[in-house]
């Protein structure tokens, strides 16, 4: 872990290191790369945020600088990374697992369900051929009419689960949409904000090198 801590350091040193030879605020610029690099899921992403944040600050070619900065930042965290995609790899394996268990316990308890029904009907029809043998085609009926229904019961009860279950992950998935969206416009506003700053900042470095050039021009005289 400290080896991975110690190439993270290196990277935000190099970073703030390339910020500066172009001309950007590495204060400014740093965290908002950085943490683009860690929100987004694939390199093309982070490309096209890099892009986002970088574009009309400096002259720099954005393509090439885009893949250093994420080619850099893939080596720094390779440990990291690698570790992150073996406990996704584990979750992943760990929901199939419950979600095998969940419904094998569905499959044992509706056959459970399913067995007892059966028995307890047979044993009623047993007692009553034996004492009404006359009546056993209309008793035979009646089983099977309340074996239907016992299916159609069982059958209602599983769409329901299944529907709860879908509805379910439509909530997620609306609620995971909903937080990229607001975390997308939150940093598109703090994108707009650091450009500012840097315009702001480029702006007083001009007025001071303006100032000190009359400055000078006023002593020659």
């Amino acid at each position: 872990m400290a080896d991975s801590v110690s190439q993270e350091e290196m990277f935000e040193e190099w970073l703030s290191s390339r910020m500066k030879q172009l001309g950007l605020d590495e204060d400014v610029f740093g965290s908002y790369v950085t943490g683009v690099l860690d929100s987004e899921d694939t390199d093309e992403d982070r490309k096209e945020a890099l892009k986002g944040i970088l574009e009309g600050m400096t002259q720099y070619p954005l393509n090439d600088l885009c893949n250093e900065v994420i080619e850099r930042w893939r080596t720094s965290r390779a440990e990291v990374l690698q570790e992150k995609e073996l406990e996704k790899e584990q979750k992943a394996t760990e929901k199939q697992n419950r979600l095998a268990e969940i419904m094998e316990k569905q499959a044992l308890t509706v056959s459970s369900t399913k067995c007892t029904q059966g028995s307890a009907d047979r044993e009623v029809k047993k007692l009553l051929l034996a004492q009404y043998a006359h009546e056993s085609d209309e008793d035979y009926c009646t089983d099977s009419d309340d074996e239907q229904a016992s299916h159609s019961s069982a059958d209602k009860d599983s769409g329901m689960v299944k529907n709860m279950n879908a509805q379910s992950v439509a909530d997620k998935e609306k609620d995971k949409r909903d937080k990229m969206k607001e975390d997308s416009e939150q940093r598109k506003q703090q994108i707009k904000e650091a450009k500012e700053k840097q315009k702001q900042k480029a702006d007083e470095r001009k007025e001071k090198e303006r100032k000190r050039t009359q400055k000078g021009e006023r002593r020659t005289r």
